[in-house]
């Protein structure tokens, strides 16, 4: 659908997280899923919250709004901004109410227009994913590192070059408009990029097919990682594209460095599992060198 200097991108999906923070940990579910967020097929409205917000725990939602990368740069992904709001006031529950949203290409950069309302400030952020999805994770108590608790949680990379943004948001309806940027989209290929050799080694070292993120301790060496990386790199060259790899593995009392030390772009949480059946929380990241 044409617009005045852009084109109406109909592909929009919302959903609204749950987010339970203990003592740093943070767990989330998904309390509703929009799959077409567009006035033609959905005409409520969406409401977050901002429950809880002490020193060692929260419960607060988030909001956030997904549309395909294939039709603004052509990835398979998904571009997604985050939006959360904050109290005001200690005494005043912040929340924030969604009526309307389009999203717009235009020559060099995508506006998201959100018709909104609610009372406190509202927190944006944009973000890149190859898989939008809740994960199931490990990762190691606060007070225990060598015990482990499962969390769920949806992993995005935050894009680069975003100013924090802290909007006022008003109490009537009103239009927003929220930016993401020609830079952003461009960084965008690179995130994918990294998230496409994690996949890969995933693959190469998840104990099984049903078991994804939790890796085999004996196969996970720097050699296997190297023949990972450098198979995917060989795949881009044919395509005419020069990529080079950085990927760091934080395990229990040793580090995997392949290429540069570099802090990653893209970091997952994994668990590493030994042949006593012995699983331990570790992190893979990646990067790219130019």
């Amino acid at each position: 659908m044409q617009e005045q200097n852009g084109v109406i991108i109909p592909d929009l999906q919302a959903l609204i997280l749950r987010n339970t923070s203990k003592m740093g940990v943070l767990d989330q579910d998904i309390a509703t899923d929009v799959a077409d967020f567009t006035p033609a097929k959905f005409d409520r409205e969406l409401s977050i919250l901002n429950r809880v917000v002490a020193e060692d725990y929260s419960d607060t939602d988030s909001l956030i709004l997904l549309s395909s990368a294939e039709s603004i740069n052509g990835l398979a992904g998904k571009f997604i901004l985050v939006l959360t709001v904050e109290n005001l006031k200690t005494s005043m529950q912040g929340f924030l109410t969604i009526r309307q949203a389009r999203l717009t290409k235009r020559r060099d950069h995508v506006t998201l227009n959100l018709t909104l309302k609610g009372e406190g400030l509202v927190v944006s952020q944009w973000a890149y994913t190859r898989h939008p999805a809740l994960r199931k994770l490990f990762v190691p108590m606060y007070d225990d590192p060598e015990s482990l608790l499962d969390i769920t949680k949806i992993e995005y990379t935050v894009l680069a070059g975003q100013a924090e943004s802290k909007i006022k948001i008003a109490s009537e309806w009103k239009v927003y408009e929220f930016s993401l940027l020609s830079s952003q989209i461009e960084q965008s290929r690179v995130v994918d990029q990294c998230e496409q050799v994690l996949e890969a080694l995933d693959n190469r070292f998840s104990i099984n097919e049903d078991q994804h993120y939790n890796w085999s301790q004996t196969s996970l060496i720097l050699h296997n990682v190297d023949a990972v990386a450098s198979a995917l790199e060989n795949e881009f060259l044919a395509k005419g594209q020069k990529v080079s790899y950085n990927i760091m593995v934080n395990m229990s009392g040793r580090e995997l460095i392949r290429n540069k030390r570099i802090r990653p772009l893209v970091r997952w949480e994994i668990v590493t599992i030994d042949e006593k059946g012995t699983r331990r929380a570790a992190t893979v990241g990646a990067s790219v060198s130019d």
